[in-house]
């Protein structure tokens, strides 16, 4: 902000998650998550993540990351 004039930030969408569990077996189970394993997993949020967010976008984690 300056004189008095908001800038808009540079990301351009900001996206909120929490929860994401890398590396943790158990949340497979415990959550009927469709995945034989815990890699399978792990690369599949990674590659559907980078097919939606962009370089220039803002993540904001509110939850537990890794276990």
């Amino acid at each position: 902000m300056s004189n008095g004039t908001f800038k808009s930030p540079k990301h351009k969408t900001t996206w909120f998650t929490s929860d994401i569990h890398f590396n943790h077996t158990n949340v497979i189970g415990f959550c009927n998550r469709p995945f034989a394993s815990i890699t399978e997993m792990n690369e599949t949020i990674i590659e559907n993540w980078n097919k939606v967010v962009k370089k220039e976008d803002l993540c904001i984690f509110v939850g537990d990351i890794f276990m």
